[in-house]
Formats: structure tokens, C-alpha cells, sequence
């Protein structure tokens, strides 16, 4: 049996899975940006309504600026509270302590639940941050790698494997 080049133990936490969410919505699906784009839309649209006839708009202006704090404070806080509420009812990944194994061409994940070999070439994309590393794969699913747990060694081996793979 081979031995593996590296070896780290992780633990599903709550706090990482809502880092995790708000990476992806950053990264993949651009979050920000559409967050930014509805609000230019909107104060535009309560611009061009104070403009055309001041009192009769004065109502609509208020709404305009109600909906935006609304808006911005749900999809802030509310986005933290979903990926909260998913986290909680994930019955199995909850909290799950689980072992990877990284070998030249893949990677092992080890858990109570089971194991699965996963080939590098087979991953949609890594994101790093600062703290973390996201082994996708698809858009919106993925392992989470916490630098912390990482020996120097192990960050340049998987920076190769990104660059290897063009992930």
C-alpha cells in the first residue's frame, strides 16, 4: 500500500462552513458585484423619481431607501444565518472530524462515516485565502483545508498541484 506524502486531521466547524459560503458566493457567483450592481440600480431609480416631480415621489423615495437597507442587511446577515441553518441540518458532515491523506495524484479523505479517493485532475477548481484552502468540487462544493493544520511542505506541495492541474 503506499504511504502517502502528506497527512492532516480537520474538523468540520460551524465557522468555517459560513467562511466557506461566503467564499463561494464571492468567488464562483460573483455576489458582490451583483450586490453592488441592484444598489447603482436602485439609487438611480430614486434619483431619476426625486428628480421628475419632488413632492409626489417624496413616498417612493423613502421606499426606494428602505428597500435598500433591507436589501444590503439581508443579503449580509441573512446569507451568515442560512449558511448557519444548513451547517445544523447537515446530519452527517455536522461536526465531522475526518482525516486527508495526499498522495502524487490524489487525495484521501478518511472519516467514521467512510472514505473516498479523489484524483486532483477530477477537481473543478482550489481557492486559497489567507486562513484557508477550498478543494472544489463543482461551483458550490467542497472540502475545506485549514492552513493552520498545514506544514509549509504540504502549502507548496498543493500550490504545485494547483499549478499541475491548472486548477
Amino acid at each position: 500500500m503506499e504511504e502517502p506524502l502528506f497527512t492532516i486531521r480537520n474538523k468540520n466547524t460551524r465557522e468555517e462552513f459560513i467562511r466557506f459560503n461566503r467564499v463561494i458566493l464571492n468567488k464562483e457567483h460573483h455576489y458582490i458585484r451583483s450586490m453592488i450592481i441592484v444598489n447603482v440600480v436602485v439609487v438611480l431609480i430614486g434619483v431619476c423619481l426625486l428628480l421628475t416631480e419632488k413632492n409626489a415621489m417624496f413616498p417612493t423615495v423613502i421606499f426606494v431607501v428602505v428597500f435598500l437597507i433591507c436589501y444590503n442587511w439581508k443579503l449580509t446577515r441573512g446569507v451568515d444565518k442560512r449558511a448557519a441553518k444548513t451547517f445544523e441540518h447537515n446530519k452527517i458532515g455536522k461536526d465531522l472530524e475526518f482525516q486527508i491523506s495526499f498522495f502524487c495524484d490524489y487525495y484521501k479523505i478518511s472519516a467514521e462515516t467512510g472514505f473516498s479517493d479523489i484524483e486532483y485532475s477530477k477537481l473543478y477548481k482550489i481557492i486559497e485565502t489567507t486562513t484557508n484552502l477550498y478543494f472544489m468540487y463543482s461551483k458550490n462544493q467542497g472540502v475545506i483545508i485549514r492552513k493552520s493544520e498545514c506544514s509549509s511542505e504540504l502549502i507548496e506541495f498543493l500550490h504545485s498541484i494547483k499549478f499541475k492541474y491548472n486548477l
